[in-house]
């Protein structure tokens, strides 16, 4: 507000008598007093104006006017006067606006208790109003009192705290947690208005009805807001290709790792099939694979950070959102790490009101997803077997004679062919000489004959997690802790998972906020062996071994289990198979241990602070510390290490701090929109590997290096890992019809040589909005955009070592060798 204060003051008041010193003294002090007087009179008319426009917000139920007061006071710059005999300081009240004029809250609040209000400069006075008696009576008279329901435009579901407000006036309230609200309106009150956090102000028209149903539209615009790089957009004025994947697509599904939620979300991205373990997800690859020896993987961008840890750490209960940057113009920002696409994840956050606890239990079941090959049992097997030895000892021959003697050979040899007879008959009766199974041939032991059958079990998943989430309209929390229980359907499998995690955000001023989002983990995982070689991958023993075989030791001539002095069945070692020999994979399995354990400690925080208008500053940091340790211990019973067992520690220590400055001008000039961004990015990742193994136990089954008597390997190293970004970006949009976009980032990497280190990386990207020209009238096409994009990008991701060195044996930060 600008006002214009004339102040005059008379020279004639003084005397003449003064020297002319002393009257140009007397002239500067009055000019001066002058200048005083103006500033404080604009300077006091300014402070009426903002204050007289100052907002609260306040969400309480059940609570005692002094404390609404109180709340007030400390909300804003008011003192509260009032005679306690004239004002019933505990009188119980509820309470919900968001960001409402003072004035309009002190109406509903003082509504009905014959009270009512002054404003003198910083002090508020209430005081009891008296109206004559006949005024009142005629004011019933003309009044109207209206009820309505208000409910989600979606779901139906009922919205509490919508405020409800007469157009033109003061009068207003509020929904209750049913949805319904209660108003008294005058016969010259026409709309209400009715508005809502997250949802389209709605004007509803009065007419003679006393009940209104009214359903509220959620706002499109909140809803398509996009995380993009380094900032937010809307899907109307994007130029480039991002997929967004929302909280409410990931929650409903039983998810341990991210990667899942991605899987069929949006076209362009393939998912490999995982290792099957617990807790592992899919490997994601954006648009293909961009290298043939260098990594594909995507960069992960954790709230606004590069995350280099574990996704499986990450809690999907905690995501609020997942953008997929897809093509270059889109991750150009990112520079020498965007080859391969960009994921950001955005967690949630606080919202202002009550604070909400959720507690949430899920309970799921898994198996194999594809089902095995079909293949022969072992009534099947033994024919098929025997036609393959007749016809190699046939040969050329032609005559029956020689069919006959190949016929015998086959019905002969066929037990030591295979090496295991499964049946009650005798070795050499089990074919028939005509290539058919005995009749009389039954399975000793027909529930033993499948490994598979014996390592798989039901998978059971259970994930609780509890959360408490609110707020002020300065203040939001959010707060989350995690347990995740899962066993995969192969024993000796499993993942466990505990997480907690804290987002803090203040806006202690207009033009401040900063934020804190901390969150910790600690993993257990006990891995089957599918990567280990063939003889120990349970997956690849079943598939190739014959369907005749027992996992247990039986008698014979009962085909009974054998049993060792504890009363347990003792695994068959198959010293008699021609594949495997020696070997029980389900032994192998059981008693062998391949043990992760993980935790991890994130922190981002950031900062927000905008000056002269147009500008912003923001500032992120984020710092991450992550353990890991291996554990591959191998018995001494059975398998590559019998006869001694071995044991092999591993641990890591990984760090990494990513700082990033941004500068942001926007402007809305008429119809033109313009923002520019300038930024600059350091990215520090510190790598500790630490791996020994040694062989031959003293006690069975304990596998700690101590217990072993010769080591076998030993080493360790260290890498550091560094990079820098200069950036910049460039956004026009012509009435959100025509829109242009640009970027550059200047990056150096120290993987790479000094006098090839540094690289560029750019991008063009526009777009059209065909939909928002009048002449575009199809009700039936929501956007209809044509669009066409530019950008180079890279990949640094050489692997462990760095790329200009030549002794790779030395090449982890050895110096100069």
């Amino acid at each position: 507000m600008k006002e214009k204060i004339h102040c005059r003051l008379s020279p004639a008041i003084f005397s003449c008598d003064f020297s002319t010193k002393q009257k140009q003294l007397i002239k500067k002090a009055l000019l001066v007093m002058r200048i005083i007087t103006v500033i404080m009179l604009v300077f006091t008319l300014h402070v009426s104006a903002n204050t007289m426009a100052q907002n609260v917000s306040i969400k309480k139920q059940n609570i005692t006017l002094k404390e609404v007061l109180k709340e007030l006071r400390a909300q804003t710059d008011y003192y509260f006067i009032y005679n306690s005999k004239e004002v019933a300081e505990n009188r119980v009240v509820s309470m919900n606006f968001v960001n409402t004029p003072i004035d309009v809250v002190l109406n509903s609040l003082l509504k009905g208790m014959s009270l009512g209000y002054t404003i003198e400069d910083k002090i508020i006075s209430l005081k009891p109003v008296k109206e004559p008696q006949a005024n009142m009576q005629n004011a019933v008279s003309q009044d109207r009192t209206i009820t309505g329901k208000i409910t989600d435009g979606e779901d139906g579901s009922p919205l509490f705290g919508v405020s409800i407000r007469v157009k033109g006036s003061v009068n207003g309230t509020i929904s209750n947690a049913e949805g319904n609200f209660s108003l008294t309106v005058k016969p010259t009150d026409k709309v209400l208005v009715l508005s809502y956090i997250g949802y389209v102000t709605k004007e509803l028209p009065l007419t003679a009805l006393i009940k209104y149903e009214v359903s509220l539209a959620k706002d499109s615009k909140q809803l398509d807001e996009v995380v993009i790089a380094f900032g937010t957009s809307t899907k109307a004025e994007l130029t480039n290709s991002v997929t967004k994947i929302s909280a409410k697509d990931i929650e409903q599904r039983p998810i341990s790792n991210l990667n899942s939620a991605i899987v069929g979300a949006s076209p362009g991205v393939q998912a490999t099939a995982g290792s099957g373990q617990p807790g592992e997800g899919p490997d994601i690859r954006i648009r293909g694979f961009g290298s043939i020896t260098g990594d594909n993987a995507p960069l992960y961008v954790l709230d606004g950070a590069p995350y280099e840890g574990v996704i499986s750490n990450i809690n999907a209960e905690d995501i609020d959102n997942i953008s997929i940057l897809k093509d270059a113009s889109a991750t150009a920002l990112y520079g020498a790490r965007a080859a391969n696409g960009v994921i950001m994840i955005t967690t949630k956050r606080g919202t202002s009101g009550k604070n909400n606890i959720t507690a949430k239990l899920t309970q799921a079941f898994s198996n194999r997803g594809l089902p095995n090959y079909e293949t022969l049992n072992a009534y099947e097997y033994f024919p098929v077997i025997w036609e393959a030895l007749r016809n190699g000892a046939l040969g050329t021959g032609v005559t029956p004679t020689d069919s006959l003697n190949a016929a015998n050979v086959a019905t002969n040899g066929i037990k030591n062919y295979v090496g295991w007879n499964p049946f009650n008959v005798a070795d050499d009766e089990i074919v028939l000489g005509n290539g058919k199974l005995n009749p009389h041939a039954k399975l000793l032991y027909p529930d033993d004959l499948s490994f598979g059958d014996e390592l798989q079990q039901l998978g059971m998943r259970t994930d609780m997690s509890i959360t408490l989430s609110g707020g002020t309209p300065k203040t939001d929390h959010y707060v989350s802790v995690n347990y995740l229980d899962e066993n995969g359907y192969v024993k000796g499998s499993d993942f466990k998972r505990f997480s907690g995690r804290l987002r803090v955000n203040s806006t202690p001023s207009d033009w401040l906020k900063f934020g804190l989002n901390v969150f910790a983990n600690y993993t257990k995982s006990d891995q089957a062996n599918e990567s280990s070689g063939i003889n120990e991958n349970p997956f690849y023993v079943d598939l190739i071994l014959a369907p005749i075989y027992p996992v247990y030791k039986h008698n014979s001539i009962t085909g009974a289990y054998e049993l060792d002095a504890q009363g347990n069945k003792i695994y068959d070692v198959g010293d008699y198979r021609p594949l495997f020999t020696g070997r029980n994979v389900v032994y192998e399995t059981m008693y062998n241990v391949n043990q992760v354990r993980r935790n991890s400690v994130n922190a981002v925080s950031n900062v927000e602070a905008k000056f002269l208008k147009d500008f912003k500053f923001t500032s992120n940091l984020s710092v991450n510390l992550g353990n890991y340790r291996s554990n591959v211990y191998d018995n001494s019973v059975m398998g590559d290490a019998v006869g001694a067992g071995r044991t092999t520690r591993t641990n890591t220590l990984t760090s990494y701090l990513n700082f990033n400055q941004l500068l942001t001008w926007n402007k809305t000039i008429n119809r033109h929109k313009i923002s520019v961004l300038l930024g600059h990015e350091n990215y520090l990742n510190y790598y500790d590997y630490l791996s020994g193994s040694r062989r031959g136990e003293g006690i069975a089954g304990l596998s700690v290096l101590d217990n072993m008597t010769t080591t076998t390997a030993l080493g360790s190293y260290d890498r550091d890992y560094k990079t820098e970004g200069y950036f910049s970006k460039l956004d026009y949009s012509y009435r959100s019809k025509y829109l242009f976009s640009a970027s550059f980032r200047r990056d150096g990497s120290s993987r790479f040589a000094p006098q090839s280190r540094w690289g560029n990386f750019w991008s063009l990207s526009g777009a059209y909005n065909i939909d928002k020209e009048p002449f575009f009238k199809v009700k039936w096409i929501d956007m209809l955009k044509l669009r066409a994009s530019y950008g180079e990008v890279g990949n640094d991701r050489t692997g462990n070592y760095f790329t200009f060195q030549r002794l790779y044996t030395l090449g982890y930060n050895n110096g100069t060798e």
